[in-house]
């Protein structure tokens, strides 16, 4: 039997090593790149960065991951085999997924790379946004405050490939115009659905979603909120806030130092070891 090295961390360990999100995410960029709003993305997709990005999220794994031996991958070998795809990329999106698909080879829950795409990008930053404020916060939310633009789902991408609502925030705009989990979102005002996308630069205006609900198609306006993770009652998240205590953000920041951004514009939350 393969020893196991370091055994899986524990959960506080992952509430702590989740904290390297931050680190990555909020480093110091190279000068002269373009500073994000509030994590939104840029129109134009520069191949290059997509590369440095990738490298620096693969570093990230070799370096830090909880098991030495990365669940007995030869890792070199797996940047080898993805960075061919990363060079032919041609959005934010389509790297993110190269990326999550690399990382799910660790077999390693908690591992995934986050895009300003993905509600969980600003709900994390949330949740330690005490460590944040010392990791350089500000670039990503100039007035320092974490919020994005929805409508107070919880939905996810099934093995289908269809987005499905799993959970209605209460007292939002999708608990208000009468949205239920269990929803299939079709597209919103004509176009694919996407969890921020959709609602991005929309705020108090109306968005038609159309959705599947059993064999019925409906269309049902919605108007997009400014919404904040603290406020809005993410049953899952609010569970991990309370588990800390408030030297959590402190000890964790202490155990990486200063490391290398994979990108201002993404999250990286691994399962990792303290830094040699």
């Amino acid at each position: 039997m393969k020893e196991a090295i370091g055994t899986l961390p524990s959960r506080r360990q992952v509430l702590r090593l989740a904290a390297m999100v931050t680190a990555c995410a909020l480093a110091a960029k190279a000068p002269g790149a373009a500073e994000p709003l509030r994590g939104e993305t840029s129109n134009s997709y520069v191949p290059g960065d997509g590369v440095s990005t990738f490298e620096s999220v693969w570093q990230t794994v070799r370096d830090r991951f909880y098991d030495p031996r990365h669940n007995g991958l030869d890792w070199l070998a797996v940047r080898e085999r993805y960075l061919p795809n990363v060079q032919r990329a041609t959005s934010q999106n389509s790297l993110a997924r190269i990326i999550n698909v690399m990382l799910s080879e660790l077999h390693a829950s908690h591992t995934r790379f986050y895009t300003p795409d993905e509600p969980e990008y600003y709900q994390l930053a949330d949740i330690f946004v005490g460590a944040l404020r010392r990791r350089g916060l500000q670039r990503a939310f100039p007035d320092g405050r974490i919020s994005y633009p929805g409508i107070g789902i919880i939905s996810g991408f099934e093995s289908t490939g269809r987005n499905t609502i799993t959970g209605v925030i209460d007292g939002s705009p999708a608990q208000q115009v009468g949205l239920l989990a269990g929803d299939e979102i079709i597209a919103a005002d004509g176009t694919a659905f996407e969890p921020i996308g959709s609602f991005r630069g929309k705020i108090g205006k109306s968005v038609v979603l159309e959705i599947r609900r059993g064999a019925s198609m409906v269309q049902i306006p919605v108007i997009p909120v400014d919404l904040s993770p603290r406020k809005c009652s993410f049953v899952g998240w609010s569970r991990v806030r309370a588990s800390l205590n408030p030297t959590d953000d402190a000890s964790a920041m202490s155990m990486f130092g200063a490391m290398p951004a994979p990108s201002t514009n993404a999250l990286l939350n691994p399962c990792c070891r303290k830094g040699r």
